[in-house]
């Protein structure tokens, strides 16, 4: 059977598409403007702080972890729309693998390095010069989603929210008493 699995998981591996080119379009139309910025480990796209007195804080930043096998690009228009609502969103890089981290630290260390990131500026010389970013969320999509379930215990009190799209509900949120849908 554990053959019969890596051959599987090989062949999908081998045969991902890329994101649609409307998605590269919206990430590069963003960066056009200052609206988004790729680093190597996560794309962040901003809210338009023009709105907002020319003032970068936000109040929320919601840090998405893409689906396994799903090209971290394809979220560039959602994001775009949710930074349009005025939340700040950082899609992490998944690849080359295109899988979400293992149930180890290595989710947790990603998620706190974009956050520091992303209030500090100081990746890669880049200054973001964002003032404050009020509260976050981490979320994902499908196994992004398991991943994000498996990190937020650990990072409170700094991550408020977990969002969770397209998953089934796995069993251990039953036994989590403090979690709620805030719907």
């Amino acid at each position: 059977v554990n053959a019969l699995v890596r051959k599987v998981s090989r062949a999908l591996v081998a045969n991902r598409l890329p994101a649609f080119k409307s998605a590269g379009n919206t990430l590069l139309d963003r960066m056009k403007t200052g609206r988004a910025l790729r680093k190597k480990e996560y794309d962040v796209f901003f809210p338009d702080f023009s709105l907002n007195g020319g003032k970068r804080e936000v109040e929320l930043g919601f840090i998405l972890i893409p689906g396994a096998l799903v090209d971290p690009l394809a979220y560039a228009t959602i994001a775009a729309k949710l930074s349009d609502e005025g939340i700040l969103v950082a899609v992490m890089n998944t690849e080359p693998q295109r899988l979400p981290t293992d149930k180890t630290d290595a989710g947790k260390v990603k998620v706190l390095t974009i956050m520091y990131d992303i209030i500090a500026g100081v990746s890669d010389g880049a200054n973001f010069g964002l003032a404050l970013v009020k509260k976050w969320a981490v979320g994902g999509h499908s196994m992004g989603a398991f991943q994000a379930f498996e990190v937020i215990g650990d990072l409170k009190p700094g991550v408020s929210q977990l969002v969770m799209w397209g998953m089934g509900s796995p069993k251990e949120l039953e036994k989590k008493k403090n979690l709620h849908d805030a719907a």
